[in-house]
């Protein structure tokens, strides 16, 4: 009964939150000093998994067309994104491991 009452508010409710974290994010990586920051490359990641959550959530709720092309597309961004997340953080440990030597 619960999830019946809470369903429909967090369907409305997931574009909207997408929508504020990518313009924040984006907001982010243009003030960011350097596009090597720490900053600068946390939001571009970020953007880039919300711009792929964004289109799958929109795809569900049937708010755009979707055709398995669109499908696999974001997909593949949500896959592709989460491959670069985790090669950051090896980086970013390998840096921080050599440094500490």
């Amino acid at each position: 009964m619960v999830l019946e009452t809470i369903a429909p508010i967090a369907r409305n409710l997931v574009p909207p939150g997408l929508i504020v974290a990518l313009v924040l994010f984006l907001a982010l990586a243009i003030r960011s000093k350097t596009i090597g920051s720490l900053q600068a490359e946390l939001s571009i990641f970020l953007t880039i998994w919300v711009v792929a959550e964004l289109l799958r959530v929109l795809g569900i709720l049937n708010l755009i067309g979707t055709s398995p092309t669109l499908q696999l597309i974001t997909v593949t961004i949500h896959t592709l994104s989460m491959v670069a997340f985790g090669l950051f953080i090896l980086f970013r440990f390998y840096r921080v491991s050599k440094r500490g030597r």
